[in-house]
């Protein structure tokens, strides 16, 4: 009497990992050009209000960098930054940390031009406060303007 051997095959179920790797990088790939286009939002703000009426710059690497009073060096700076983030996002696109990593770059850049929204919307107030800001000796405020 002759047994017949039945091999049973595992049942996929969703798509495989070649899919589900194929399908984060086309999450993450739209994600690296939103931050590269909050970036420049972000830069656009940052060189009108420094080079009109000046603002306050908590972060002292920034700091140190707009200190040259040159927007080439910062646009320069801001360019080189972005470059490697993007780069070492791109570099990490099929993993899963690249793609939070992204999302997460995508959230902060988000925040900020809300920040930045915000911050137009109460320049008008606040202008008095402003001049009187120039006035005073404070490390955190910066202007590339004349």
């Amino acid at each position: 009497m002759l047994h017949a051997s039945v091999t049973i095959a595992p049942v996929r179920l969703g798509p495989t990992p070649d899919q589900r790797t194929l399908r984060r990088v086309w999450r993450v790939l739209p994600l690296l050009g939103a931050v590269a286009l909050l970036s420049a939002g972000d830069l656009y703000m940052t060189l009108l209000y420094l080079t009109t009426s000046g603002m306050i710059e908590d972060n002292p690497l920034a700091r140190g960098i707009m200190g040259y009073r040159s927007p080439l060096v910062l646009v320069a700076w801001k360019l080189a930054d972005l470059g490697l983030c993007l780069g070492i996002l791109y570099v990490a696109r099929r993993r899963a940390f690249g793609e939070l990593g992204a999302w997460l770059c995508v959230g902060i850049l988000t925040w900020l031009t809300v920040r930045w929204t915000n911050y137009s919307g109460e320049i008008p107030k606040i202008t008095s406060g402003l001049t009187a800001q120039q006035s005073v000796d404070d490390e955190h405020w910066v202007t590339m303007a004349d």
